[in-house]
């Protein structure tokens, strides 16, 4: 707490099942970073997403209204202007609200001119953000980033995600090998980084507000090998082999793509005592 205004971190992460958390009692998926911060706070086991898929479900969270008052009903559908939002409520009360990653909010284009590129995306930033860093579906910032760190980002996004070695035409199976990138050059990774580096900038006697929108675990889902759970996944019965089961001791931090979502949020709140907001866009969660 700095002053008589709270330093708030708002966290989502896309497409999150609201029971895979291991506080929310879950037998396989371990997340004790996410387990702190609900330790420390307070746990809502019957929250709800307000909406379904990614824009509505957020078009509900920024702004406080159900879905039928809103009008976002499915991704790229533009957000009405007259709405207000949690960026622009912030801005109203002081703070600089500062984005990391994406909002995927389609802007109203009576805001617009004609000729706006943004009329032809989906993956407009609400409006009331300042942008710190994006990270929109291209993920050409992240791609650079990855190169600057000797990985071969030449396929490109979705193409990189995919296990090194993967045939694309098998049985259908799932492969067991990682991606290019480790655990530490994973998208929200990337992500947690420049928030942490911004944080470093701040000064101690302004309170800031800071969205870090994680796109994990989102499909496509890849597991880098350094935190691959030690899990078998259940299977449907095949003649001639038994059923496999689930052994409850995946080393899962957060999500199956990285475990580092939730540190710079536990980060935060040792430096600076930070109000955390942890929940998800796009599906139900325990938050």
């Amino acid at each position: 707490m700095t002053g008589k205004r709270p330093n708030i971190l708002l966290i989502t992460c896309d497409q999150w099942q609201g029971d895979c958390l291991s506080a929310a009692g879950h037998k396989v998926v371990r997340t004790p970073n996410a387990d702190a911060l609900a330790a420390e706070g307070v746990l809502f086991p019957k929250h709800y997403g307000g909406a379904a898929p990614c824009s509505p479900a957020r078009a509900c969270l920024y702004t406080g209204l159900y879905q039928m008052n809103n009008r976002v009903c499915r991704n790229g559908t533009p957000l009405d202007a007259r709405h207000g939002n949690i960026a622009l409520w912030a801005r109203a009360l002081g703070y600089d609200p500062t984005l990391f990653g994406y909002t995927d909010m389609a802007r109203d284009p009576r805001t617009l001119a004609p000729g706006d590129p943004q009329l032809k995306s989906y993956e407009g930033v609400l409006p009331g953000f300042t942008v710190r860093q994006l990270l929109p579906e291209h993920q050409k910032p992240w791609l650079s980033w990855l190169k600057a760190r000797g990985v071969d980002a030449g396929a490109g996004s979705p193409a990189i995600h995919r296990p090194v070695g993967e045939i694309l035409e098998n049985d259908g199976g799932v492969s067991n090998a990682p991606p290019i990138y480790s655990n530490d050059e994973t998208p929200s990774a990337f992500l947690a980084g420049e928030f942490i580096r911004w944080l470093g900038e701040q000064e101690h006697d302004t309170p800031w507000f800071a969205h870090l929108s994680f796109i994990s675990p989102h499909p496509r889902l890849t597991t880098p090998c350094t935190i691959r759970p030690s899990v078998q996944l259940l299977t449907a019965p095949k003649a001639g082999r038994p059923k496999q089961q689930a052994t409850p001791t995946s080393p899962l931090n957060l999500t199956g793509t990285n475990g580092r979502n939730s540190a710079p949020a536990r980060r935060a709140r040792c430096a600076t005592g930070a109000t955390i907001i942890f929940a998800a866009s796009g599906r139900s969660i325990t938050a």
